[in-house]
């Protein structure tokens, strides 16, 4: 049974933050709400226990991907809220690929 996933409103500010500096970061945040998020929101849903998880947190799980209009990857956690029955998208890493 696939579990309810939120992308909860701070992980915007986040994806805002963390592209800071970046050359095409407006497009960067466009294609990773507009592409990206709803294939990350339907792993975190689909398939939550067979992601890989932090080895220091059993209720966190990552999707990675990559993104098209900048050199970088960038991993999604999402960990698992109220009672276990909802999972909230709140962080986001991004790792730029070296030229």
């Amino acid at each position: 049974m696939a579990l309810p996933v939120r992308t909860h409103p701070l992980f915007y500010a986040r994806l805002h933050l963390a592209l800071l500096g970046v050359a095409d970061a407006i497009d960067s945040e466009v294609e990773y709400v507009g592409r990206h998020l709803p294939e990350v929101e339907a792993r975190f849903a689909d398939h939550w226990d067979d992601l890989p998880r932090d080895p220091d947190d059993d209720n966190v799980r990552y999707v990675t991907g990559v993104f098209e209009t900048i050199p970088a990857l960038f991993v999604i956690e999402g960990r698992l809220v109220d009672a276990g029955t909802l999972i909230s998208i709140r962080n986001i890493r991004i790792v730029p690929i070296p030229s």
